[in-house]
C-alpha cells in the first residue's frame, strides 16, 4: 500500500512505444555527501534570506534516483527538518538548484529522467506540490542540454496532487493521486496528459498536453501558471484567455490564472458579480499584508447591467479618464469595498497596451485609522479601448516612513481622529514626494506590469455567462453618494441623515445593509 507519494509506483498505459537510447554520463563527477551538500544549500539558503543564523541546522537526505546519477551525473538532496523541510535541492557538478518549493505542502513528490525531444540527452521532470490555502502540483524540468543553469516548469498546475509516470524514455505523462479518507492509502486515478518539450525560435517550453477525454471536474482544476522567460528569469510573461502581461520577479514569484464563474443570483447584489479572470499573485515581496495581490478583468456589459452602483462607478472611471485631473478628490473603484477610500497619493495616468487607466495609492477603512503598510496598496483602474473590458488591480506597497500597521502608530489617535483631514494630507503630500523606487515593491515595476498589460479584444466572448440583475432586495431604500470621500451606501427612506464636516450620521443606529458597519467613509 501506499501512503505517500513517493510510495506509488510506475502505471502501465498501452502506447506505442518509441526505441530511445540515452548514453550513460562519460565524466567522473564526483558525488556529493549530504554534509558537502548542506553547505552548499545552506550558502544559497542565507543569500536569499541573510538575516538567518549562520549556524541553522541544515539535515539532509539524498534521494535515490540512480538513473539521475548514470545518465545525468545529477543529486536531489531534501531537507528532513526545520525551517525549510522538505524543500529540495539539484546538485551536479558545481551547479545547484532549487527544484520547486514546499511551502505549505509536501515539496517534491515525483522524479522521472526521460528523453522527451528524442536527442540522446536526458532531462530530470519532476512534480511537487505547496500551499496550505490553494493547494496545487506543479512539474518541472531539468534540462542540461537546453541550459544547465535553470528550471524549465510547466504552464500548466493542478489544483491537487499528481505524480508522473513513466511508459518510456520518451513517454511521460502526470496523474492525478487520490487519497482514500479511511486508510489513508494513496492511488494514481486519471490521466491528466503527456508532457511535451516544444522548442520554436531558440524557445524551450515544457508542456503538459492535456487529455482530450479528460473529465470536467478535472480540468475545472487545470489552471495557468506563469513561466520564466527564455531571455532570463528577472521576468516571465502570464497568458491566459486572450489576457497576456509580463512581470518582474522582484515583484512575485509567479502568477496563477483562473476564471471566476458568476456569482449565483441568489446572493446579495453588494456581492454579485459577472463570471470574470483572476491573476493571484504568488510569492509576492510583500506576504503578510491586508489584500491578497491579484489583477481582476471584469467584462464591462455584464457587470453594469448586475449593479447601478456599478454602472455608475464605470461611467465616472470614462469621465474621469478623459479629464484626467491632477489631484481628484475621489477616484472610481472596482471591485466595491464594504469600506471607504481614505486617500489618494502618487497618482499617475498609466496606458497598457489596448487601453487606458489611472493607478494611486491608497487605503480602504471602516473607520479614523493611520496610513499603515500592512493595509497601503497600489491600484490601477482602467478600461479597453473599446470600453468591453475593465481592469482592476491590487497590489500591496509599503514605504519605510509609515508604520508597519496601525497598531504601529506612535501619534496620539484622539488627535489624529480629531485632524483627520489634516492628517491625510499631510500623508498625501510626504508620499507624493517620495521617488518610486523608495516603495517595496518599486513603482515603477508595477507600472511596468500593467503597461504590459494586453485584452484581445474578442476576449469577452469566451467568458461563461454573467449573472442575471436581481430584483432590489431593499425597496424604499435611499441612496447617499459622497464625492468628496469616493463612497456611497443606502437606508431606509424613513431615516434621517445628517451630514457634518467628516462624518455623515443616521439617527437610527449606523447600520444602513448587509455588512455595512459604520456609516461613516463607506462604499457598498
Amino acid at each position: 500500500m501506499a501512503k505517500t507519494l513517493n510510495d506509488l509506483g510506475p502505471v502501465q498505459i498501452p502506447s506505442k512505444r518509441v526505441s530511445v537510447t540515452i548514453a550513460s554520463a562519460s565524466d567522473l563527477s564526483v558525488r556529493w555527501t549530504p554534509a558537502e551538500a548542506a553547505e552548499m544549500i545552506r550558502g544559497y539558503l542565507q543569500s536569499q534570506k541573510p538575516d538567518l543564523n549562520p549556524d541553522f541546522r541544515l539535515p539532509l537526505e539524498e534521494l535515490p534516483m540512480h538513473e539521475a546519477w548514470e545518465y545525468m551525473r545529477v543529486q536531489v538532496f531534501r531537507i528532513t527538518e526545520g525551517t525549510f523541510v522538505n524543500e529540495s535541492f539539484l546538485i551536479s557538478g558545481d551547479t545547484m538548484l532549487r527544484l520547486g518549493t514546499a511551502v505549505g505542502g509536501p515539496g517534491l513528490t515525483s522524479m522521472e529522467v526521460s528523453d522527451l525531444d528524442r536527442d540522446g540527452g536526458a532531462e530530470l521532470l519532476f512534480t511537487y506540490g505547496f500551499g496550505s490555502g490553494i493547494h496545487q502540483s506543479r512539474i518541472g524540468m531539468y534540462a542540461p542540454a537546453y541550459d544547465k543553469n535553470r528550471i524549465y516548469e510547466a504552464g500548466t498546475a493542478y489544483l491537487g496532487d499528481t505524480g508522473l509516470f513513466k511508459e518510456d524514455m520518451s513517454n511521460v505523462g502526470v496523474r492525478v493521486v487520490e487519497s482514500d479518507n479511511a486508510t489513508g492509502v494513496l492511488r494514481y486515478s486519471d490521466t491528466l496528459g503527456h508532457l511535451a518539450i516544444h522548442q520554436h525560435e531558440n524557445q524551450v517550453r515544457l508542456v503538459l498536453q492535456v487529455a482530450w477525454n479528460l473529465p470536467d471536474d478535472l480540468r475545472q482544476n487545470l489552471t495557468v501558471t506563469s513561466a520564466p522567460t527564455q531571455t532570463g528569469d528577472e521576468t516571465s510573461t502570464v497568458v491566459y484567455e486572450g489576457i497576456s502581461f509580463t512581470f518582474d520577479h522582484a515583484i512575485a514569484a509567479d502568477v496563477m490564472a483562473e476564471t471566476v464563474p458568476a456569482t449565483d443570483e441568489q446572493e446579495p447584489r453588494q456581492t454579485t458579480k459577472p463570471a470574470h479572470v483572476w491573476f493571484s499573485l504568488n510569492g509576492y515581496v510583500l506576504p503578510e499584508t491586508l489584500h491578497k495581490p491579484r489583477i481582476v478583468v471584469y467584462p464591462v456589459a455584464e457587470f453594469e447591467a448586475i449593479s447601478e452602483y456599478v454602472g455608475k462607478t464605470i461611467a465616472d472611471l470614462r469621465q474621469l479618464l478623459v479629464d484626467r485631473p491632477a489631484a481628484p478628490k475621489a477616484i472610481p473603484f472596482l471591485p466595491p469595498f464594504h469600506a471607504g477610500q481614505m486617500m489618494r497619493a502618487q497618482v499617475a495616468y498609466v496606458g497598457f497596451q489596448n487601453g487606458t487607466g489611472v493607478r494611486f495609492l491608497t487605503q480602504y477603512a471602516q473607520a479614523y485609522l493611520p496610513v499603515n503598510n500592512h493595509e497601503l496598496f497600489y491600484t490601477f483602474q482602467g478600461l479597453t479601448d473599446d470600453g468591453n473590458v475593465y481592469v482592476a488591480a491590487i497590489l500591496p506597497v509599503s514605504h519605510p516612513t509609515l508604520p508597519t500597521d496601525q497598531m504601529a502608530y506612535e501619534g496620539d489617535l484622539d488627535i489624529l481622529v480629531q485632524n483627520f483631514d489634516t492628517y491625510i494630507a499631510e500623508v498625501e503630500e510626504q508620499l507624493n514626494a517620495q521617488d518610486t523606487s523608495s516603495f517595496t515593491p518599486d513603482l515603477s515595476l508595477l507600472d511596468a506590469m500593467i503597461q504590459s498589460l494586453e485584452v484581445a479584444p474578442a476576449w469577452t466572448t469566451a467568458v461563461p455567462p454573467a449573472a442575471k440583475r436581481v430584483d432590489d432586495p431593499y425597496p424604499g431604500w435611499e441612496s447617499y453618494v459622497n464625492e468628496q470621500y469616493g463612497f456611497a451606501f443606502r437606508h431606509p427612506g424613513a431615516w434621517a441623515l445628517h451630514e457634518g464636516a467628516n462624518e455623515v450620521r443616521l439617527s437610527r443606529g449606523r447600520c444602513c445593509s448587509p455588512g455595512f458597519q459604520d456609516s461613516r467613509r463607506f462604499d457598498q
